[in-house]
């Protein structure tokens, strides 16, 4: 099963694909492949690289957990690598199968960054259901804080499969317990179900993959079947209010374009609005990108559910890159 992770900065799109040896490709929002974008290679005694989360932060440093080392790691535009850490799990209490090799029961899953008045540094999910699954950690490793599931020291995370911050807030995207937790500066604020997002109580409920927020508190949420083949009012692509209130479908699940067919992850535009413009007009223009397809797809929509198709040059691009010489230009 292929895996990936998405990462938006600046209008530059960071994508992070499976393969023998790991590969981050840049485009922009045209879908239109970039320069700069590096090949990764496996870190000693691994036998591949798994992306299953990336970051951006304002150095332009990417952070990213690699599933398969079990290790984060860090590396500038140009592949070379600086820091890299083996966060601290908690005691597990059942492993998450996807993608782990046997020396990595407890592997990096997701990865969020904490860059506040307060903090400066990268929260970091790891698979599987244990307690202090999901800790706050400097560039060398050393963890500063743990998260509490549901404020409860005792409560486990349940199989995350998602991490998002936005200023001093963070999303905990819980796979196994169908559920998604806000955090606030560290500390638990609500839940709400992941898993229902649709007023068709009865339908199947999907299983939560990831989220982007919008920067002006919705949030959107990509959901997969619970099941192969079947779909339900309650997969797909949703948009949610900031108290996580089921607001509208953007897109059914499918196989289709314009249709989600397993949901890896999301990213959503940052733009400003015009004087005098209204949100829907905002909605209008603002995009989002969702990696589905087990990694192999990026599509593009808008906040009103328009799709505009998927990247032409995604499906095209070359399984092995070597490192780039020149930096991305803005």
């Amino acid at each position: 099963m292929s895996t990936g992770a998405l990462a938006l900065h600046e209008g530059v799109l960071f994508v992070g694909r499976y393969t023998s040896g790991g590969e981050v490709l840049v485009f922009d929002l045209d879908g239109r492949q970039l320069e700069a974008g590096f090949h990764l290679p496996p870190m000693q005694g691994a036998s591949g690289v798994a992306l299953a989360g990336l970051a951006v932060d304002s150095d332009r440093k990417l952070w990213m957990a690699d599933v398969q080392s079990g290790r984060v790691r860090c590396a500038n535009l140009f592949g070379r690598e600086g820091a890299d850490f083996a966060p601290a799990p908690g005691k597990l209490e059942a492993p998450m199968s996807v993608l782990l090799s046997a020396s990595s029961a407890a592997a990096p899953i997701g990865i969020a960054l904490a860059e506040t008045s307060k903090w400066t540094g990268v929260f970091v999910a790891t698979s599987g259901k244990s307690v202090g699954a999901v800790g706050l950690y400097l560039a060398n490793g050393h963890r500063l804080l743990v998260l509490r599931s549901l404020g409860n020291p005792k409560a486990p995370f349940d199989r995350i499969s998602g991490l998002t911050s936005f200023r001093n807030i963070l999303w905990v995207v819980e796979a196994g317990a169908r559920r998604i937790q806000v955090f606030r500066d560290g500390e638990f604020h609500f839940c709400f179900d992941g898993g229902r997002l649709s007023d068709r109580a009865l339908e199947p409920e999907g299983i939560p993959r990831a989220l982007a927020p919008v920067g002006d508190g919705r949030v959107v949420v990509v959901v997969e079947e619970s099941t192969e083949g079947c779909a339900s009012a309650n997969t797909g692509l949703f948009l949610v209010s900031e108290r996580g209130k089921p607001l509208c479908q953007l897109a059914a699940t499918g196989t289709e374009e314009g249709r989600i067919s397993h949901p890896v992850d999301v990213v959503v535009e940052e733009i400003r609005p015009w004087p005098h413009e209204s949100e829907a007009e905002v909605d209008r223009r603002r995009r989002i990108l969702v990696l589905d397809r087990d990694g192999d797809r990026i599509q593009v929509f808008n906040m009103a559910g328009r799709c505009y198709g998927a990247f032409p040059e995604f499906g095209e691009c070359q399984k092995s890159r070597v490192p780039l010489e020149k930096p991305l230009q803005s």
